[in-house]
Order: structure tokens, then sequence, then C-alpha cells
């Protein structure tokens, strides 16, 4: 018999919101975070110190390029940081970890994610397409070992990068 927990992830407090058995094989994990409210002055110094910055908060649909409304505080902050700065133009680049393979269709899907962000920066949050770039780099280019979660949560990214 496998035991679900469901539980707040706050080092302060943390609070089982429910729990039970679960009939069948596995699991599953259901985190719940909270923004960081220094993301976005941290991502402005490390695009100001051209230095790339990993992306953990863009969420997509599963083997999909559709962004999930979870994401819009990542991106609404990087739309501001691209309005205070008028004369930065990015690179977008897309990561997957090496589930489904490691070859064409990753690097599809990570091209696609990539232009999803891009798509968003633009439409919805007025920075100019010009100054925005979008490119999928696949599997490969994992930043830990695909054989965990936690290390295909990694590998699993948005890379902004500022041309």
């Amino acid at each position: 018999m496998d035991i679900e927990l469901f539980i707040l992830d706050d080092p302060s407090l943390p609070i089982v919101l429910q729990s039970g058995t679960v009939g069948g094989e596995g699991g599953r994990v259901i985190k719940i975070t909270y923004p960081d409210p220094t993301l976005v002055s941290q991502l402005e110094q490390q695009l100001a110190s051209r230095k790339p910055a990993e992306l953990y908060d863009i969420y997509f649909d599963y083997n999909e390029a559709t962004i999930t409304p979870q994401s819009d505080v990542t991106l609404h902050g990087l739309g501001d940081i691209m309005r205070r700065h008028p004369d930065w133009k990015l690179d977008i680049v897309g990561h997957t970890d090496s589930v489904g393979g490691s070859g064409a269709g990753n690097l599809a899907l990570s091209a696609r994610r990539a232009t999803a962000v891009r798509d968003a920066l633009t439409d919805r949050f007025g920075v100019g397409a010009a100054r925005l770039t979008a490119r999928g780099a696949g599997g490969g280019q994992s930043i830990a070992t695909n054989a965990t979660l936690e290390g295909r949560a990694k590998n699993r990214r948005v890379e902004i990068r500022r041309l």
C-alpha cells in the first residue's frame, strides 16, 4: 500500500494538506511554491553583468509548449526589466530533460518552448520582437543527471542571455 501526503512546503510552517492511501503503482508529488520576491532584482543583476540566467519558474504543459498561468509572475518581471532597459536584447534558450529521448523531438520541443516565451513577452508584456531571439538546446546541455527527478527538474529550464 502506498501512502499519499500533500504537504505545504514552507520551511517555517510545513502543513499536511491531505493524506491517504493510493491504489496501484507509484504516487505523485504536489508542490506549492511561493513567488520569490527577490527574483526580479537577481535576474536584472545577472543580465546587467551579462551572466546567463536560468529560469525555473516558467512552466509548460507536459510535453507541450503551452505556458501555464503560474509563469505569469516571472514573465511579468522579465517584461518589467526589459521596459527599464530598452537597449537590451535577449536570447531565450529552451532546455529539456531526457524523458522521451534526447534527439530531435526534445530539440524541437525546447525550441517551441523558447518561442512561446518570446511570444508571451512580445504579445502580453510589450517587449519588441526585434529585441528577442529564441532557440532550443534540447537535452544536450544538461546541468544535472537525468537519472533522478531532481536532476531532470534542473535540466528543464529556460535560459536567458543578454546579447
